[in-house]
């Protein structure tokens, strides 16, 4: 299956799973989640390209289910996708936090909260709701409950290099302790945190974090030298036995509850993918104009995280060639200009002295005073509040320009609604990106009845 490795360079690399390995998961997947083997409906929500579908597709045609596959057209819109959710009553959701973000925003205009709400939850009745490839929180973790109604709610940690699913906890949202935990290895998996000399830490000790077991891969196709800088001997493991060392740092916690910390190199996590970098750097340094480049990652609305590139450059950056080599989820949310990048004494980048993401010489939260239209300029400022960066010019890319992506265009359009009273179709924005083309579509929506408009006035956005 297609995978990148923890060293990644961003090019796609075949990763060798075989049966045994897959079988393995599967019968973890059916014991741990007490999935029945008569039927009952799976829907498919990731692409075919992340790891996580494997489960999603070989779990439906293993249990005698139904594979319900959500269209791209269909995750775009939070109406259509509640629409879908109520319509499969899935046996197993499986999914990244976002999916679930998104479906809240269906409501968000009549209850007023971005977060996940109850009734959201109740369109469904799935028996198990497992989230990964991102974190979460205890607040979202409490909601989600309240909607599953006794269901099983799980936080999951895997790869693909370990056939995706290798640590798993049932949340208990008032369990004690500093953020949720990973949990526990699963039945298919052996899970160590080493320290740099390679022996086992104890609890509450930070590590790098190892990963075996019989659903481990056998390497990286025709890759021998990058297999064997991964896949290591297990010196504590019967003879004959490999791990998969993740690049992730970890600690067990007293109860034996695995926490995740984070990565040990620079390799980051953006939208559940994992990102390098160095290769990102590498892309926005081939665009024209660009001198010197550093990529950071910064805090994006609602929670998310999002790619900052500061450049030396000496006229306007043309992002072109960054975004035709690299896939959406590496392409920087925001490039700022600077004169210089600072440097510390050792010669590393001083990112405590660069300035602040989206501040570079114009607020995030609002819009610029040239746009006199007062729909254009609420729908701008509906856009600042997402992409949490200053919206000025009429021909301004929610995409292209701005950086935005599916998940926030909707989170956008959802915001336009609210402050507009204009029933938007989510669809205008995929169809219309650009700031003045999409303002015409708006003036053409019907008005909410629930809510009146929101005068411009009234202050900027929330």
């Amino acid at each position: 299956m297609p995978g990148r490795d923890a060293g990644s360079t961003g090019t796609p690399k075949g990763v060798m799973i075989s049966h045994d390995a897959l079988a393995s998961a599967l019968a973890m997947w059916r014991d741990h989640y007490s999935l029945p083997g008569g039927g009952g409906r799976y829907p498919m929500v990731s692409s075919s390209s992340f790891d996580q579908s494997v489960g999603e597709l070989t779990r439906a045609l293993t249990h005698g289910g139904e594979l319900h596959i959500c269209s791209r057209e269909v995750l775009r819109d939070p109406d259509s996708l509640v629409e879908f959710l109520r319509h499969a009553n899935p046996v197993m959701l499986d999914c990244v936090p976002a999916v679930l973000r998104m479906a809240a925003d269906s409501e968000r205009f009549d209850d007023g909260r971005s977060a996940m709400s109850a009734r959201v939850m109740s369109a469904m009745s799935t028996r198990v709701l497992t989230l990964g490839g991102e974190r979460w929180s205890r607040t979202e973790a409490r909601r989600f409950l309240r909607g599953l109604r006794g269901s099983m709610l799980s936080n999951v940690y895997g790869l693909t290099e370990c056939t995706v699913d290798s640590v798993g906890w049932r949340v208990d949202p008032d369990h004690a302790g500093l953020g949720m935990p990973i949990g526990t290895p699963l039945s298919n998996s052996t899970v160590y945190v080493l320290g740099e000399d390679g022996r086992p830490l104890p609890p509450g000790a930070v590590g790098e974090l190892f990963l075996g077991g019989r659903s481990l891969a056998w390497g990286y196709l025709n890759r021998p030298a990058l297999t064997a800088e991964r896949f290591v001997p297990d010196p504590h493991g019967a003879p004959g036995g490999r791990l998969y060392r993740t690049g992730d740092r970890a600690r067990f916690r007293a109860d034996g509850n695995l926490e995740f910390l984070g990565r040990a190199d620079r390799q980051v996590k953006i939208r559940g993918f994992r990102v390098e970098i160095a290769e990102v750097q590498a892309a926005v340094g081939e665009c024209g104009g660009v001198e010197a480049v550093h990529v950071v990652v910064a805090a994006g609305p609602h929670g998310s995280s999002v790619l900052v590139a500061y450049v030396v450059a000496e006229g306007d950056v043309d992002m072109s060639p960054a975004r035709n080599r690299l896939p959406a989820h590496m392409v920087p949310t925001r490039v700022v200009r600077v004169d210089r990048l600072p440097r510390l004494a050792n010669g590393k980048i001083d990112e405590t002295a660069l300035p602040p993401y989206g501040k570079d010489g114009a607020a995030a939260d609002s819009a610029a005073a040239s746009i006199a239209d007062s729909l254009e300029l609420q729908i701008a400022q509906a856009w600042s509040a997402v992409l949490g960066l200053p919206v000025d010019e009429h021909g301004a890319d929610f995409f292209h320009d701005l950086g935005g992506t599916s998940l926030l265009a909707v989170q956008a359009v959802t915001e336009v609604r609210r402050v507009t009273g204009r029933h938007v179709p989510f669809a205008a924005l995929f169809d219309h990106p650009c700031l003045d083309v999409f303002t015409a579509a708006c003036r053409t929506a019907p008005a909410m009845a629930s809510s009146a408009p929101r005068q411009p006035d009234q202050g900027g956005p929330r």
